[in-house]
């Protein structure tokens, strides 16, 4: 197999555990955007967006789709990341970002870190694919990601119920 090939699916995986992370226990990624200043609401609509998010861009990434479009959509998501931790980070918060749930605690610095190696393993996987055929965006994997999200939405509020 090729390393591009894997380094797509590792990628999807990633997606995927991050989403499943925040629909497991939203509480660190709630907190993180309390402490940002953003009210409950909105929170809530953007770990909705984040959960989202996501999942489209696992079933994409293990997909991959079209590399060019995928990787600049991508790259641009952890440009925005960076970005938001590096505003995380100068606010004084060291701990948790939330990113990945419980599943572990990333502090913004190693987040920032992280984002950068994931935005490096876009690119590479961008320039080691071939040029791209006349495809078209494979409308189901944007319902597949949208449907795992309702999933995660609907389990969230069941479980915030009890």
């Amino acid at each position: 197999m090729e390393p591009a090939f894997l380094a797509g699916k590792a990628l999807a995986f990633l997606f995927l555990m991050t989403a499943l992370a925040k629909v497991q226990t939203a509480t660190p990624f709630l907190g993180m955007m309390e402490k940002l200043g953003f009210q409950e609401k909105a929170s809530k609509a953007l770990l909705v967006l984040f959960i989202s998010l996501e999942f489209t861009l696992a079933v994409l990434w293990w997909t991959l789709w079209s590399p060019i479009p995928l990787t600049i959509f991508t790259v641009l998501l952890f440009i925005m990341m960076i970005l938001s931790l590096e505003l995380i980070w100068r606010k004084g918060h060291r701990e948790s970002c939330g990113c990945y749930g419980t599943l572990a605690k990333v502090t913004p610095r190693q987040g920032i870190r992280l984002n950068l190696i994931y935005a490096a393993i876009a690119i590479f996987i961008w320039s080691e694919s071939p040029s791209p055929s006349n495809s078209t965006f494979p409308l189901w994997a944007l319902v597949v990601g949208l449907l795992l999200s309702c999933l995660a939405l609907w389990r969230h509020q069941k479980k915030s119920r009890h």
